[in-house]
């Protein structure tokens, strides 16, 4: 969604893979916590997008969340978690907790509390607001109460989840996926 809406332009072809490398779960279930996904969109622009699960100690709060734009005139970088405090205490390291039965992976704040997850704290972010939950609710409400069509519609919504379809199956099959799937 954050391709489409900062170039304005449709995606024209996808390719992607996957794999399992941070919890025996998911590989014993068949689903990937890793992917990659190369976009080539209308006009020669192209987008890569990286995403994965982290380890319970990879990563001194709980990932990145990091956006690197890579132009002709330059470079910017975007990340949630600056401005930030970096906090070195007598505090105990990160301990692994127990593992919750109907949540291994611990990925659910209500399991996290039951199983006494240990907080991260050695990166404390100004921003109260986790990265724009709350902008977006306040978007979607003022849409609604002021009948307004919003930034991301059902139209756009519709083709943003053609492009992880075709993601999927360019992972599945090992061969580039041209858009749309299906002429509309």
């Amino acid at each position: 969604a954050l391709v489409r809406w900062l170039t304005g332009r449709k995606i024209s072809t996808v390719d992607a893979v996957t794999s399992n490398f941070f919890f025996q779960e998911h590989e014993q279930a068949g689903v990937e916590d890793f992917g990659i996904m190369i976009m080539d969109l209308e006009g020669g622009v192209s987008a890569t997008i990286a995403a994965g699960r982290f380890g319970w100690t990879s990563h001194p709060a709980g990932g990145p969340l990091k956006i690197v734009l890579v132009g002709a005139n330059g470079t910017f970088t975007f990340d949630a978690h600056n401005p930030k405090f970096e906090l070195h205490t007598d505090e105990a390291p990160f301990a692994m907790p127990e593992r919750h039965s109907l949540d291994p992976m611990g990925m659910w704040a209500s399991t996290q509390r039951e199983s006494n997850v240990m907080r991260k704290n050695r990166w404390q972010s100004f921003d109260q607001d986790p990265p724009g939950q709350l902008a977006d609710v306040s978007a979607f409400i003022n849409s609604i109460e002021n009948d307004v069509e919003p930034e991301m519609n059902v139209r756009l919504a519709a083709s943003l989840a053609e492009v992880i379809l075709a993601g999927y199956e360019s992972a599945a099959n090992g061969y580039s996926v041209k858009l749309p799937l299906v002429e509309h």
